[in-house]
C-alpha cells in the first residue's frame, strides 16, 4: 500500500518505496539525449554521428561526435538539475545551436572541435 505524503516529500518516498525515480530520469535522460541527436540531423544536417553515449549510468553525462559543415565535433553534455524534459530539451537546444555557429580557427581543418553544455547554463 502507498502512503500519501507532502508534496515535498513525495519524490523521495517514491524513489524509496518504488526505487523508480532514478530509473526514470535516466530513461528521460536518455531519450532527451536522442532527441537532440534526431535534432542535430534533421535541422543541421550533421554527418558521421556517432552517440549519443552515457559517460555516467544515469545519463546526466553524456556524448556526441559528429560532422557539421565539414568539421569534426564533439560534444559533451552535463545536466546537473531535474526540471521538467520539454524544459530541459529547449534549453539544450539551443545552447546547441549557439555552439555550432560558433568557429574556433584552427591550423588544422580536421582538428576535432570540442564544445561542452550544462544544463543549467552556467
Amino acid at each position: 500500500m502507498r502512503r500519501v505524503l507532502p508534496a515535498s516529500r513525495a519524490t523521495e518516498a517514491e524513489e524509496d518505496v518504488t526505487g523508480m525515480t532514478g530509473l526514470k530520469l535516466a530513461d528521460d535522460l536518455r531519450t532527451l539525449a536522442l532527441d537532440l541527436k534526431n535534432f542535430l540531423v534533421k535541422y543541421h544536417r550533421v554527418t558521421d554521428i556517432q552517440g549519443p553515449t552515457p559517460l555516467s549510468d544515469n545519463w546526466r553525462n553524456w556524448e556526441i561526435y559528429f560532422v557539421h559543415r565539414g568539421l569534426r565535433r564533439h560534444y559533451f553534455y552535463h545536466v546537473q538539475r531535474q526540471d521538467p524534459i520539454a524544459t530541459m530539451y529547449q534549453a539544450l537546444r539551443a545552447d546547441t545551436n549557439g555552439e555550432l555557429l560558433v568557429r574556433i580557427p584552427s591550423e588544422r581543418q580536421d582538428a576535432l572541435l570540442e564544445n561542452t553544455i550544462y544544463y543549467p547554463a552556467h
